[in-house]
Protein backbone atom coordinates (compact mmCIF):
# COMPACT_ATOMS: atom_id res chain seq x y z
CA UNK A 1 0.00 0.00 0.00
CA UNK A 2 1.52 3.35 -0.91
CA UNK A 3 1.69 6.36 1.26
CA UNK A 4 -1.22 8.24 1.30
CA UNK A 5 -1.39 12.38 2.10
CA UNK A 6 -2.99 13.74 5.14
CA UNK A 7 -5.40 15.11 2.83
CA UNK A 8 -6.59 11.79 1.23
CA UNK A 9 -6.70 10.39 4.82
CA UNK A 10 -9.32 13.36 5.61
CA UNK A 11 -11.43 13.26 3.03
CA UNK A 12 -11.66 9.37 3.68
CA UNK A 13 -12.27 9.75 6.94
CA UNK A 14 -14.58 12.27 6.27
CA UNK A 15 -16.74 9.91 3.42
CA UNK A 16 -16.73 7.06 5.78
CA UNK A 17 -18.23 8.89 8.83
CA UNK A 18 -20.66 10.57 6.40
CA UNK A 19 -21.85 7.11 5.09
CA UNK A 20 -22.07 5.54 8.42
CA UNK A 21 -24.54 8.63 9.46
CA UNK A 22 -26.57 8.32 6.65
CA UNK A 23 -26.60 4.92 6.50
CA UNK A 24 -28.51 4.97 9.88
CA UNK A 25 -30.42 7.81 9.39
CA UNK A 26 -32.20 6.59 6.03
CA UNK A 27 -31.87 3.20 7.17
CA UNK A 28 -30.03 2.23 3.86
CA UNK A 29 -26.59 0.37 4.20
CA UNK A 30 -26.10 0.87 0.91
CA UNK A 31 -24.63 4.55 2.33
CA UNK A 32 -21.59 2.53 3.52
CA UNK A 33 -20.89 1.13 0.55
CA UNK A 34 -20.12 4.69 -1.31
CA UNK A 35 -15.97 5.47 -1.94
CA UNK A 36 -14.09 8.54 -2.61
CA UNK A 37 -14.22 7.45 -6.89
CA UNK A 38 -17.95 7.72 -6.82
CA UNK A 39 -17.75 11.66 -5.12
CA UNK A 40 -15.23 12.06 -8.10
CA UNK A 41 -17.07 10.34 -10.66
CA UNK A 42 -20.05 12.66 -9.21
CA UNK A 43 -18.06 15.80 -9.46
CA UNK A 44 -16.75 15.62 -12.62
CA UNK A 45 -20.74 14.40 -14.28
CA UNK A 46 -21.73 17.64 -12.77
CA UNK A 47 -19.49 19.63 -13.87
CA UNK A 48 -19.82 17.88 -17.21
CA UNK A 49 -23.53 18.79 -16.96
CA UNK A 50 -22.38 22.64 -16.61
CA UNK A 51 -20.48 22.35 -19.32
CA UNK A 52 -16.95 23.04 -17.82
CA UNK A 53 -13.89 22.33 -20.57
CA UNK A 54 -13.23 18.80 -19.89
CA UNK A 55 -9.46 19.92 -19.94
CA UNK A 56 -10.16 21.93 -17.18
CA UNK A 57 -11.80 18.90 -15.33
CA UNK A 58 -9.11 16.31 -16.28
CA UNK A 59 -6.37 18.60 -14.74
CA UNK A 60 -7.95 19.46 -11.66
CA UNK A 61 -9.57 15.56 -10.79
CA UNK A 62 -5.93 14.72 -11.39
CA UNK A 63 -6.47 12.26 -13.59
CA UNK A 64 -4.02 11.58 -16.48
CA UNK A 65 -5.10 9.40 -19.06
CA UNK A 66 -7.20 11.57 -21.18
CA UNK A 67 -8.97 9.09 -23.98
CA UNK A 68 -10.23 7.47 -20.77
CA UNK A 69 -11.07 10.49 -18.79
CA UNK A 70 -13.00 11.27 -21.95
CA UNK A 71 -14.92 8.57 -22.17
CA UNK A 72 -16.33 8.70 -19.02
CA UNK A 73 -16.92 12.21 -19.05
CA UNK A 74 -18.62 12.30 -21.71
CA UNK A 75 -20.51 9.40 -21.35
CA UNK A 76 -19.47 7.58 -24.08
Amino acid sequence: MGVKSSGTWSLRRWLQDAHEQLAEEEDDIGWEFRSTHDLCRTWASTLADAEVDPLLVLDWGGWEDLETFLEHYNGT
